[in-house]
């Protein structure tokens, strides 16, 4: 019984120990309604190269999940809006939860028929 609760405090323990961090938010329009499958990507800040990207939930809502240590920024996008870019994301230790709150997006221009 006692090796088991060891084995069982010990592998808590390491979970722990190496979890890594989360960004989230919501993805909204104009008028704070929820943008499905709007497309969330987040890069580093240091050579911009991409870390990951996702579509948000029916709630707009995306986590960026296993995050390491450093500087990020997002790009939102959804098709028929302007593109939004959200900078200065910072991870500072493997358990943050940095929660970037609603990103508004905004129609973008229509064309006129030809």
């Amino acid at each position: 019984m006692k090796s088991s609760f060891f084995w069982g405090f010990l592998l808590i323990s390491l979970t722990t120990s190496f979890s890594f961090s989360q960004v989230k938010g919501i993805v909204a329009d104009e008028n704070n309604s929820p943008l499905e499958y709007a497309t969330v990507a987040i890069y580093k800040q240091t050579d911009k190269s991409l870390v990951a990207g996702i579509i948000t939930d029916s709630l707009g809502v995306f986590t960026f999940t296993n995050l390491a240590k450093g500087n990020y920024f997002l790009k939102v996008s959804f098709i028929g809006y302007i593109e939004k870019t959200i900078i200065d994301i910072s991870i500072t230790n493997s358990k943050n939860l940095v929660n970037v709150g609603a990103i508004s997006l905004n129609l973008g221009t229509s064309l006129n028929e030809v």
